[in-house]
């Protein structure tokens, strides 16, 4: 009996050590995730306290080498802290890709470049895709002037955080010289990277590289882009219209018509009031449309002077009636050249006492127009009820952006009513070889 108290007792010793061990155990574990937590704000002399007791935890060295790494800069003792504890850090965890980058991170500000390498290369070795140790790998290889072996490492970094893009464009441009070779290399087969780039170039006055990485750049991609709109911008802000309007029609070679400076002249191609939304880069060379208060404006697919569609303008009988920038097409023309535009048009009860023209206008002032549209004009001619019309102008010099606009402009600041319909179409703009007589 005295053996089975004996035995019982024994287990019992046996439990509450096992028991002391798990509970010792997880509070080691407990205490460890959550000192190495950078989520929690925890003093460093509390670090180094839990230190003290836990001196071999690879995560713990690991937060008390970036804390003191923080402070190299105003402490000449925190980089000697700093890479001790990175490397206890390394030495207790060789497969962890984190330890690794922090120790090549602190080896290299310590002057131990080729270590440094090593421990980056390391960490890139373990997680090919960790941004921070690509990122630091490269740059670290480009600061040596090694730039061939530098661009993988850049490259993958950019690709995984495009935010980098600027910075590793710089990088480039300035340790080659502006050798534009290699920022071209890490943008390949990345449509976006290539328009940052094309940013960058326009940034540094490289307008020809820009413009010649560009129209290099799959014509799709460049479409589906959100960077292509800011770029053909910034050339027409630039008064590059000529490129702009290029760039436009190598994005949308459909919509160009031989012998017509003018988008979808006669409208037999979708508008965006067809669409029912305006595409700011579909729309910039073609007709926009918007609202007004004055003139309900739509397609209308069944009467057409040439073709199957036109434009109809119902005027809702609103005083004093004004169309000012609701239908207009920008236009690139050449400063002094002479132009010809022509259109038809027709009426349907129409009644006003000035009636609309169409306009040669920059975004503040008429530059020339045709005759207004008379009242009852239209649908009196026998077996053709719509009218050509037309005028030429000269190209006015200087900067600004032009339109081919529709508009209608009061006489006097109150003038009656217009009512009734006027349809346009087979509008048609085409640079004259010699100034008209």
């Amino acid at each position: 009996m005295f053996r089975n108290y004996l035995w019982r007792f024994g287990w019992l010793v046996v439990l509450l050590i096992a028991s002391t061990l798990v509970v010792l155990l997880g509070y080691h574990n407990l205490s460890v995730r959550f000192v190495s937590d950078a989520r929690f704000q925890i003093d460093r002399q509390a670090l180094l306290a839990i230190h003290r007791n836990i001196p071999n935890s690879p995560r713990l060295n690991n937060r008390l080498a970036e804390s003191f790494l923080r402070d190299v800069a105003i402490d000449e003792q925190a980089l000697k802290s700093a890479l001790y504890h990175a490397r206890l850090a390394a030495d207790r965890s060789l497969w962890d890709y984190r330890t690794a980058h922090i120790l090549g991170s602190i080896l290299e500000i310590s002057g131990d470049l080729e270590g440094a390498e090593r421990a980056l290369r390391s960490a890139v070795r373990l997680s090919p895709n960790y941004t921070r140790a690509n990122w630091a790998l490269g740059n670290l290889l480009a600061r040596q002037s090694r730039l061939e072996e530098s661009l993988p490492y850049l490259t993958n970094a950019a690709s995984h955080d495009p935010a980098l893009y600027p910075t590793v464009f710089d990088i480039l441009l300035e340790i080659s010289d502006g050798d534009e070779n290699l920022v071209t290399q890490i943008t390949a087969n990345n449509a976006d990277a290539q328009l940052m780039l094309v940013d960058h170039l326009l940034g540094r006055s490289r307008d020809e590289s820009a413009l010649r990485l560009f129209r290099q750049i799959d014509p799709q991609r460049r479409r589906n882009s959100t960077r292509t709109l800011n770029f053909i911008l910034r050339q027409i802000d630039g008064g590059n219209y000529f490129h702009a309007k290029e760039l436009w029609c190598e994005l949308y070679p459909e919509k160009v018509s031989t012998g017509n400076l003018l988008i979808n002249g006669g409208f037999e191609q979708q508008t965006m009031l067809d669409r029912g939304r305006i595409d700011e880069l579909e729309t910039l060379f073609e007709w926009r449309v918007t609202p007004s208060r004055y003139a309900q404006i739509g397609i209308d697919a069944v009467s057409s002077g040439d073709g199957a569609r036109s434009i109809r303008v119902l005027f809702i009988g609103k005083d004093t009636t004004v169309l000012d920038k609701e239908i207009r097409q920008q236009i690139a023309l050449k400063p002094g050249s002479r132009y010809r535009l022509t259109f038809s048009y027709r009426t349907s009860q129409f009644s006003s006492p000035l009636g609309p023209r169409v306009a040669i206008t920059s975004d503040k002032e008429i530059i020339a127009q045709s005759e207004a549209i008379q009242s009852g004009s239209g649908g009196t001619r026998a077996g053709n009820s719509w009218i050509e019309s037309g005028f030429e102008f000269s190209a006015p010099i200087g900067s600004g952006r032009r339109y081919v606009s529709i508009i209608r402009q009061p006489q006097f600041s109150y003038d009656d009513p217009t009512t009734g319909v006027v349809w346009f179409d087979a509008f048609s703009l085409i640079e004259l070889d010699t100034p008209s007589n």
